[in-house]
């Protein structure tokens, strides 16, 4: 059955070595493809579903065994092989723990490495990979972003933060979210804000400077360009409108003080 691989290691000489030293045709991977970091291939395994992982256990930003966890959680089917240098091979044992294939001291044996990728293959079931497994695992991001930006809209939230808690890159957040729902992240932030406080701002003698802050801005004048710009009428025209309104006035636009 053909299979696919990803190999996951922050040096340039690991991913050529192993492209290298295996017949990849021979063992019938169709796929190949190379990650510099464990967030890198985290983003990649939500758009493909590898059947065999190759990765570090040192490595910056995120950890070999961190980034195992995550994987196991995205792809529980997936086989992970985990290499390491002679010094870090205690270390290394946690990633049996954690549901580790197989480990490889480097320099690797490809005799040993080739062994256990064609043991790998001849387990890997005949049937195609579905493709609803990867939608699903999109889906179930987008749906857990959601969730994210519904609970912490009044939050400081920026899209490297969220990046970095969904172990993906900033780029691809950005335009997935934005292919999903029609809108930037930071406008769909915006847009919750805005509906948050219209709604405050109906009642009586309240404080809008306040409900502002309460909101997520740091900045008023900010604040009422945003308004602007997604309602299509000034904020003081959007409390003029509202009756019986006895909440203290806005600043002017003269007043409104720059964009942090």
């Amino acid at each position: 059955m053909a299979f696919r691989t990803l190999i996951v290691d922050d040096e340039p000489p690991v991913h050529e070595a192993l492209r290298m030293m295996v017949d990849w045709r021979a063992l019938n991977c169709r796929t190949l493809d190379s990650a510099m970091d464990g967030a890198e291939a985290l983003a990649m395994m939500r758009e493909k579903n590898y059947d065999v992982i190759i990765t570090d256990i040192y490595m910056p930003n995120m950890n070999g065994l961190e980034f195992m966890r995550e994987a196991k959680r995205l792809n529980p089917k997936a086989q992970i092989l985990v290499i390491t240098a002679y010094d870090r091979f205690s270390y290394a044992q946690g990633a049996l723990r954690l549901g580790a294939r197989d480990l490889f001291l480097k320099p690797l044996d490809r005799h040993e490495l080739e062994t256990c990728l064609q043991a790998i293959a001849r387990e890997i079931p005949d049937e195609p990979q579905p493709e609803e497994e990867q939608q699903y695992r999109r889906d179930e991001l987008y749906q857990k972003l959601l969730d994210t930006l519904n609970e912490q809209f009044q939050q400081d939230i920026s899209v490297r933060g969220l990046a970095e808690m969904y172990y993906v890159s900033s780029s691809y957040l950005g335009q997935y979210f934005k292919r999903m729902s029609g809108v930037t992240i930071n406008e769909y932030i915006n847009r919750k804000r805005i509906e948050w406080i219209k709604q405050r701002v109906q009642q009586k003698n309240v404080y809008v400077q306040k409900i502002i802050a309460d909101a997520g801005y740091k900045n008023s004048g900010y604040f009422y360009r945003i308004f602007q710009k997604l309602e299509g009428i000034p904020f003081s025209d959007f409390r003029d409108g509202l009756t019986g309104s006895d909440a203290e006035p806005t600043l002017s636009e003269s007043e409104d003080p720059k964009q942090e």
